[in-house]
């Protein structure tokens, strides 16, 4: 399944991956994520960027396979 929406926080690292939250459908998720995605995460996303993610969503939670920043471009 595919979400878009705004980061919301910054990513916070935990020992196993790491979290943030995200505004997708006028609802909040949080998006937890692990190994490789994790990493990616912690490098690259930052609060107040839109984002494209393909995971699998469980409640309030979302759990990324794939992420794409989405840069807007002014014209």
């Amino acid at each position: 399944m595919k979400f878009e929406g705004h980061v919301l926080t910054e990513v916070k690292r935990e020992e196993a991956g790491c979290r943030y939250k995200l505004l997708y459908a006028n609802q909040e998720y949080e998006v937890v994520s692990s190994g490789e995605q994790a990493v990616l995460d912690s490098l690259f996303v930052r609060k107040g960027q839109r984002i494209e993610i393909e995971g699998e969503q469980r409640e309030r939670y979302l759990y990324p396979r794939k992420e794409k920043i989405i840069l807007d471009k002014d014209v």
